[in-house]
């Protein structure tokens, strides 16, 4: 018992102890979040105490168990941060990790880029940013710069993430698509897709 509880202990410190990177997300989780890691797949982005705190239950699952039909000790509740998970956690992990699922869409970097038209000018905006600058392009199918801009995402109601609009001045063109229009998150780096659109009416 004495060298279980201290081989539980030493998991706990290594897991506490090491090092939390935003790397280990790259270009998906917003700023000030990371992968959570309750799971090889678990992609859910959490603060980096939650995600130090996830790494020390993975490493004391089996200690909580009370047999090996995985009830959990006394105390303690499956984390069910995903179908099937069965570490045992407090009460208020499992209502942390419920959270994280349901605001993680909000915490994720899609760079998700749509057009509108505002008075007979293109206005493109987007959603799933970091809040802070975000780089405008419209190029010519061949690559040729029409337009170019920057705007500050910020965060808006209804809006995940950080989110934005700008008009670009030129003018809604109807006909075949001709450009695209992207977008550049500047913290991480990461674009959205090209959507197309008509310019030289």
């Amino acid at each position: 018992m004495i060298l279980r509880t201290l081989t539980a202990a030493a998991l706990v410190l290594g897991a506490l102890a090491a090092p939390v990177h935003a790397a280990a997300a790259p270009q998906l989780c917003r700023e000030g979040y990371v992968w959570r890691a309750a799971r090889p797949a678990d992609k859910v982005c959490v603060t980096p105490a939650t995600r130090a705190r996830t790494l020390a239950d993975n490493a004391l699952k089996t200690t909580r168990w009370l047999d090996d039909s995985h009830a959990c000790e006394d105390g303690y509740v499956w984390r069910e941060a995903f179908h099937e998970d069965d570490v045992c956690v407090l009460p208020s992990v499992r209502d942390q990790a419920r959270a994280d699922n349901a605001a993680n869409e909000s915490r994720q970097v899609r760079a998700k880029l749509w057009i509108t038209t505002n008075e007979h000018v293109v206005k493109l905006n987007g959603s799933h940013y970091n809040v802070g600058q975000v780089k405008l392009y419209v190029r010519r199918a061949d690559g040729d710069l029409v337009w170019s801009g920057v705007i500050a995402a910020a965060e808006f109601a209804g809006y995940p993430g950080g989110s934005w609009g700008k008009k670009t001045g030129l003018p809604h063109c109807s006909g075949a698509p001709n450009a695209y229009a992207r977008a550049q998150d500047a913290a991480s780096g990461r674009w959205s897709v090209k959507v197309p659109l008509r310019v030289g009416c």
